[in-house]
């Protein structure tokens, strides 16, 4: 089972002062085996956008021209995500993004058209593994807002093997009240079920 660790911060509150890596040793101490740590780093510069238009791209067929706006800024990107679709808001790493990967975006020619950065799929995002095609959301979202301010900063997730015995350590609210009783926390949070 996957646990988020920024997840367990924010419902654990401001006592809770662990790291991924105390937090998964507080873990195996109570039973629990943690099999992996993984690490989102953070991407920066990179903007929810609005798909305006889509084109053909002149000298390449696999790729197409899409028009996006940040609300402040509209640019036509060159895109070869198959599932880019009208209307519906992206991740548009501008010019002198960095991504969770370490990649610096920058103004590049692609196929003889110069492009303003790209959108993004979950893996160049560094929040998964699926590279199929960007990560769309909904059309009525905000523009223009810094895609860390939507995942509140990097993330750690903390891989759990829970044995069939412990049937109430099998959601991230279970995981989150053994965690509380371990540590003492006096309050133990308001969880919602």
């Amino acid at each position: 089972m996957r646990i988020s660790f920024c997840w367990l911060k924010e419902n654990l509150g401001p006592s809770f002062q662990n790291n991924p890596e105390e937090t998964a040793s507080i873990l195996r101490q109570m039973g629990f085996e943690v099999s992996n740590i993984t690490h989102y780093p953070k991407s920066v510069g990179v903007v929810t956008a609005k798909i305006l238009e889509i084109c053909s791209h002149p000298f390449a067929d696999r790729l197409r021209l899409v028009k996006v706006t940040d609300g402040q800024e509209t640019s036509t990107v060159v895109c070869g995500a198959p599932n880019v679709t009208e209307g519906k808001i992206a991740f548009w790493a501008k010019v002198g993004a960095n991504l969770a990967n370490g990649m610096e975006i920058k103004q590049t020619p692609i196929r003889g058209i110069v492009s303003p950065g790209m959108l993004c799929s979950l893996k160049e995002l560094g929040v998964g593994e699926d590279s199929s095609g960007i990560w769309l959301m909904d059309e009525r979202g905000p523009l223009g807002v810094d895609f860390m301010n939507i995942i509140g900063g990097e993330e750690f997730v903390l891989d759990l093997e829970i044995t069939p015995n412990r049937p109430d350590a099998l959601s991230q609210i279970g995981i989150a009240r053994e965690l509380a009783a371990a540590i003492r926390l006096n309050v133990l949070p308001n969880f919602e079920v």
